[in-house]
C-alpha cells in the first residue's frame, strides 16, 4: 500500500474509532454507514492467521476491512475489481490450494482490498485513483 493511501488509513481508521461511541454491540466499525462486526473481524482473522506473517493481527484485518469498504466503490469508477473468481484464485494462492471451508465474508472482503490495492500500484491511473479516493 503506497504512503499516501497508509496516512489515510490511519487517519480514517482513528475517526471511525472516536465516532463509535453510539454504535450497536458487536460493531468494530461503521464505513458509509455498513457495520463491520467484531466478529466478522475475529472470523477473518480466524482463518487467515495461519496464512500470514507473524506479527500481523486482528488490528490489520479491520483496517483491511475498512480499506476495503472506502477503495471499492472508487476503483469500481476506474474498472477496478475483485471477481469472486480473482478472490478464489488469490485463496488458492496464499493457502496453497487448502483455503479454509467455510470461507468468510470478512475474508473475501479482507483478500479482494489486497487484489484493489496491488491493481492499484500497478495501474497506470494509479495517481489519479488515489486522488479520487482520498
Amino acid at each position: 500500500m503506497s504512503r499516501p493511501l497508509r496516512a489515510f488509513a490511519a487517519l480514517a481508521i482513528t475517526g471511525l474509532l472516536l465516532a463509535g461511541c453510539s454504535t450497536p454491540p458487536n460493531t468494530a466499525a461503521v464505513v458509509n454507514g455498513e457495520r463491520i462486526t467484531e466478529t466478522e473481524v475475529a472470523d477473518a482473522w480466524l482463518a487467515l492467521e495461519p496464512a500470514v506473517a507473524e506479527g500481523v493481527g486482528p488490528a490489520i484485518v479491520l483496517e483491511s476491512l475498512v480499506q476495503n469498504a472506502l477503495l471499492a466503490p472508487v476503483a469500481a469508477e476506474f474498472g477496478m475489481t475483485a471477481s469472486a473468481e480473482d478472490i478464489a484464485n488469490f485463496a488458492d494462492t496464499v493457502y496453497q490450494g487448502a483455503a479454509p471451508d467455510p470461507f468468510p465474508e470478512g475474508l473475501t472482503n479482507v483478500l479482494g482490498f489486497i487484489i484493489l490495492a496491488n491493481q492499484l500500484n500497478s495501474s497506470p491511473l494509479s495517481a489519479e485513483i488515489q486522488d479520487a479516493y482520498l
